[in-house]
């Protein structure tokens, strides 16, 4: 199944699809929505990698995310840019989400996502250590084979997409 790129309302301007690409490879975190079981939504922030038009993300077995698309592999991931109101532009992005199960792949993807995001990553020496503490305190163990984390692929099916910095330029 292709990529359907629906359009933006008339009172924006809409990316090309090759625009809507080059904004998510330079965007590092991207807000992936998951079903809970009672309906609801269950919204949060991730870093993710783009490798050709194919979105990866990595997060731990016992997250609710994980859960959510063990029941229910639909998503919804949105991505946005800017501040002020014309400099707002953003990526709505609707598809299947499944667990990369072929360990090597998970790995070098792995790899991948933690090259795109190390100056990113916090350091515990540069945090309260009340914050170091009540965080190391917080996390269960990992339960996964080889210690590994699971790595999710958004098989994409539609993109919605705005620019109003287009608008603003183009007037």
């Amino acid at each position: 199944m292709g990529i359907c790129v629906r359009p933006a309302n008339r009172q924006y301007v809409a990316m090309s699809e090759e625009e809507v690409f080059e904004f998510l490879r330079q965007s590092r975190v991207i807000f992936v929505a998951t079903v809970k079981p009672n309906g609801r939504p269950h919204v949060v922030p991730v870093w993710f990698t783009l490798i050709g038009k194919k979105l990866y993300f990595r997060t731990q077995d016992y997250k609710v995310k994980v859960k959510n698309i063990a029941r229910n592999p639909w998503v919804a991931c949105s991505a946005h840019a800017g501040d002020k109101y014309v400099d707002l532009r953003g990526v709505m992005i609707e598809g299947i989400a499944r667990i990369i199960e072929d360990e090597e792949e998970s790995r070098r993807l792995q790899q991948e996502i933690i090259a795109r995001t190390k100056d990113l990553r916090w350091r515990a020496e540069e945090m309260p250590r009340e914050w170091v503490e009540a965080f190391a305190a917080s996390q269960p163990p990992l339960r996964l084979r080889g210690g590994s984390k699971p790595i999710l692929l958004v098989g994409i099916r539609r993109i919605g997409k705005t620019s109003l910095l287009k608008v603003v330029l183009n007037e």
